[in-house]
Order: C-alpha cells, then structure tokens, then sequence
C-alpha cells in the first residue's frame, strides 16, 4: 500500500495518515487521539 502523503497535497497526507490510525486503532480510539493532539494544539497556541 502505497502512501499518497506530498507536500504540495496537504490534505492528501492528512487522510492518509487519518485512514491509517483509523486501521490501527479503530474509530473511537482515533476521535480521541484528534481530540487530545487539537485540544494541546490550541492549548499551546493560546497560552503561550
């Protein structure tokens, strides 16, 4: 399986990368593994 990821297609890596957490951890587990990697994102952005 080869990985769609390049630069000039950002959003082509993100599924790709989406899709494969998907396969390895199921659903659930993904939607809180985004969940936590947006909620630190904006931590991060906003308080610093």
């Amino acid at each position: 399986m080869t990985s769609g990821c390049k630069i000039s297609r950002p959003w082509y890596c993100l599924w790709d990368i989406f899709s494969k957490m998907l396969y390895a951890h199921g659903p659930t587990q993904t939607i809180r593994d985004i969940f936590s990697y947006f909620s630190a994102f904006f931590w991060v952005r906003f308080t610093t």
